[in-house]
């Protein structure tokens, strides 16, 4: 059986930082949204990533264990990231 190259424990770590910066982005588009006045958007925002985490977390441990949920968790806060800057550009004039 061939080893792998790649370190589990550096896969884990990448995933954390992936997950910490994305959730830093989505932070701060909803306070951009918060500051124009749209403030009806910020929990559409986190219902989107919510839900994304929901329908897919615990399959995704059944398969990849503690990296699968967190490649979830980062995949949710892309798509929080990406309704949050829907709406933004709904607010800002362009």
């Amino acid at each position: 059986m061939a080893r792998s190259r790649v370190s589990p424990g550096l896969v884990s770590v990448v995933l954390v930082a992936a997950v910490y910066a994305l959730a830093t982005t989505v932070q701060a588009q909803t306070v951009l949204l918060k500051a124009t006045g749209n403030v009806k958007s910020v929990p559409l925002v986190f219902a989107a990533s919510a839900a994304v985490t929901l329908a897919f977390s615990v399959p995704a441990m059944l398969v990849a264990n503690a990296e699968g949920a967190l490649a979830v968790f980062a995949a949710s806060y892309v798509v929080a990231a990406f309704v949050a800057a829907r709406r933004a550009r709904k607010v800002l004039p362009a």
